[in-house]
């Protein structure tokens, strides 16, 4: 489920902590509020925009030049995923898809592709 969190910000705060953890060229943030990926056994209508969840960690996407991050959370009570509060304890797969998602999104054939993952994160960094 992805969505973004109300009332956040990827401005340059953002982009000057990912400037000086990835040692990169980041022009800025994207400009628009963080975007969530939220772990959940249960299927979340579109329309249900307001939910409770817990981060667990984070990436920091940088998309075409510009710093994007993607927090991780957990639904409360989900009952398979409440367990996990790291993104460090997710089994590898699941951070594998997110990792291909967001690498391949906006790739078109035969062009450059403008998006790489810089580093994770912390549940303690994602908040």
């Amino acid at each position: 489920n992805y969505g973004f969190i109300p009332q956040t910000f990827c401005d340059n705060r953002i982009a000057e902590l990912a400037r000086s953890k990835a040692d990169k060229a980041i022009s800025g943030g994207d400009g628009d509020p963080l975007d969530i990926l939220v772990l959940s056994e249960h299927h979340i209508p579109r329309g249900d925009i307001i939910l409770k969840a817990r981060p667990i960690g984070g990436f920091c996407l940088i998309d075409d030049g510009e710093a994007d991050d993607k927090i991780i959370a957990v639904l409360k009570g989900d009952k398979v995923f409440e367990q996990y509060h790291e993104i460090s304890q997710l089994p590898t797969g699941i951070l594998e898809r997110f990792e291909h998602y967001f690498l391949t999104y906006k790739s078109l054939p035969d062009a450059p592709n403008i998006c790489e993952i810089a580093y994770s994160y912390s549940r303690e960094e994602s908040h």
